[in-house]
């Protein structure tokens, strides 16, 4: 193998692992051990908090135009309730700090047994574009782990969705 060989391949090497080292920067993953989940009772009244959330949205308008993903650790809690009715309680430790004392009240129990909870909350027909939203809390009973999604059309200040999840530890 001659020397100008031997540099062509150590150039490409370098641009082919730099190019996958970029990449592979940009993704963020993150891990943590399961939590130690125990039985949990809706009825009772729960806490639930965030371990890790996501965000995704697209932009539009002005220079951060383009479509983002983020991935964080999670930092809000919220309460759940469910009374004999089947009625439905979900209040956000933001919405409290901001003044909001009640939950929601669109909220339907679509599935409520001895292993699930799962209760949606569809407010597609407001007339304000920003506040119409797709709530979706799903609970396994048997360990405490929740989902909640929530969905909009329109993200602030652009005309393009936003979705945003948070995976949650109940107790």
């Amino acid at each position: 193998m001659n020397i100008k060989h031997l540099f062509f391949t150590l150039i490409i090497s370098v641009l082919v692992g730099g190019s996958v080292y970029f990449y592979m920067s940009n993704k963020t993953s993150l891990k943590e051990n399961f939590p130690n989940g125990v039985k949990v009772d809706p009825e009772a009244g729960l806490n639930c908090r965030a371990i890790f959330g996501n965000l995704l949205y697209g932009n539009n308008i002005g220079q951060d135009k383009g479509i983002h993903a983020n991935l964080f650790k999670g930092s809000d809690e919220l309460a759940i309730e469910t009374d004999s009715q089947g009625k439905f309680s979900f209040i956000t430790k933001a919405s409290v700090g901001i003044g909001q004392a009640k939950s929601d009240e669109g909220w339907k129990v679509v599935k409520n047994d001895k292993e699930y909870l799962i209760a949606v909350l569809d407010k597609l027909g407001d007339p304000i574009p920003i506040r119409n939203s797709h709530n979706t809390f799903m609970l396994n009973k048997e360990n405490g782990i929740a989902i909640w999604t929530k969905t909009r059309l329109v993200n602030l200040g652009t005309n393009t969705p936003e979705t945003q999840s948070y995976l949650l530890r109940c107790n």
